[in-house]
């Protein structure tokens, strides 16, 4: 079963470490005037857009942490995500990707009280990034990203990157980590 009503091929786009500091840095000032707290959840990435928050000095006020959910079981057992959606839908899509930011969510609020946190945004990345893996219903280079933030509709999104492995896990890093900041600007519900 797929889900690819709302895929869009995204141009090829470098992401230079400065870029990806600078976007750290704009993420961080932004939870920082919000009072939210971040969390991500990062599957194809292997925990790259988490390694660069961690590289602004600082981003602990801020970033609670990341998973590295790989594989489909620790999808299900640290994330929350049902075994069902994974077997109907498969890891690559719309549904597990907002049950991957939605689980993170839940465990944050459950397991951190920060008395000056107005809430959690979490972020989830999961895709293929390649060199093989794709399939026709789910081509290489596609990435599905689910957001949770506090008193705003859940978001999920559907982007098709290329290049390499490389640069297909850096685009979505990017792709997520840019979105996230924009869900802190974005007005509430």
């Amino acid at each position: 079963m797929t889900d690819d009503s709302s895929w869009h091929c995204v141009p090829f786009f470098r992401v230079s470490e400065r870029a990806a500091l600078t976007l750290g840095l704009t993420l961080g000032g932004l939870a920082q005037v919000s009072g939210i707290r971040l969390g991500l959840a990062e599957s194809c990435t292997g925990g790259l857009a988490a390694s660069w928050v961690t590289a602004v000095p600082g981003s602990s006020h801020w970033f609670e942490g990341g998973i590295v959910s790989y594989s489909n079981a620790l999808k299900s057992a640290v994330l929350g995500v049902s075994e069902e959606l994974l077997a109907t839908y498969g890891a690559v899509s719309r549904p597990v990707a907002q049950a991957m930011a939605n689980g993170l969510q839940h465990t944050l609020m459950r397991t951190h009280q920060h008395h000056l946190c107005k809430g959690w945004a979490t972020g989830a990345i999961t895709g293929v990034a390649g060199p093989t893996g794709g399939s026709p219903e789910k081509p290489l280079g596609l990435v599905w990203f689910g957001w949770e933030f506090p008193n705003q509709p859940a978001y999920q999104e559907a982007c098709i990157f290329s290049g390499d492995r490389q640069a297909i896990q850096r685009q979505a890093a990017w792709w997520s980590l840019q979105r996230l900041a924009w869900g802190l600007i974005r007005p509430s519900a």
